[in-house]
């Protein structure tokens, strides 16, 4: 598994039907989307950690039950503005596989302050749909994607009235219309490689327009992690 900190979100009281994708911070808490959990209770979601496979089972899968979720307190459900949450789970992750071994659940980095995006490119990954209207995928995939330049972004949303706020959103998404994030990826992550090596969630997937994907000049909307460096220490801070 090549992103071990992918979270899948799964409705307990809907036979754990995947809602959404999320991403592990460290080893209690879960990065994703407020639109996710917006009507959620803890007991009605799972976090499932390891999973590759939806069909195969394999020894690194965890499923744990959630202790808290915190959605940001401005959150907006009609524009998705301030679209991020984080869970508490219930039970300290655990990193080994039933095995004893290591590596297939991992934390991932949180970006450092002011990291400048760009038109620089990004990795999405999720199980959600691989077309528009079509079916969730059952293997985890990922696409590289392109970050949009501010001026570029604008311009797609000014025509249509949605104002996106750069200081907590950015676009990125195919400028041909290839491979994008889609229904089912929402509150996965937007992974992009530091200089260092390590990998950083810089975007959780918010939005897109008109609830379509892969179309040629349409970015997604991604939330800002590094705009919520301060909230999300907070919220991972307080027991």
């Amino acid at each position: 598994n090549d992103w071990p900190w992918m979270v899948a979100l799964l409705a307990s009281h809907q036979n754990n039907r995947l809602f959404c994708g999320g991403v592990l911070i460290n080893e209690w808490f879960v990065l994703t989307a407020a639109h996710c959990l917006n009507d959620k209770r803890t007991e009605e979601v799972t976090v499932r950690l390891g999973e590759f496979h939806f069909r195969w089972p394999s020894l690194s899968r965890r499923d744990h039950e959630v202790e808290r979720i915190d959605i940001h307190e401005k959150f907006n459900p009609k524009t998705f503005d301030y679209d991020i949450a984080v869970i508490k789970l219930s039970e300290k992750a655990d990193m080994r596989d039933k095995a004893g071994n290591s590596g297939n659940i991992w934390p991932i980095c949180l970006p450092p302050p002011g990291v400048q995006l760009e038109s620089k490119n990004a990795f999405v990954a999720g199980w959600g749909k691989t077309s528009h209207g079509g079916f969730p995928s059952e293997v985890l995939l990922d696409a590289n994607l392109p970050i949009w330049r501010r001026n570029e972004c604008e311009q797609v949303f000014h025509i249509r009235s949605d104002p996106i706020d750069y200081r907590y959103q950015f676009c990125a998404g195919p400028k041909d219309g290839e491979e994008d994030a889609c229904d089912g990826d929402s509150g996965g992550p937007l992974m992009y490689k530091m200089e260092s090596g390590r990998w950083a969630v810089v975007g959780i997937v918010s939005w897109g327009i008109d609830g379509k994907c892969a179309v040629a000049g349409q970015p997604g909307v991604y939330t800002r992690v590094s705009a919520f460096s301060d909230w999300i220490y907070h919220k991972i801070s307080s027991t």
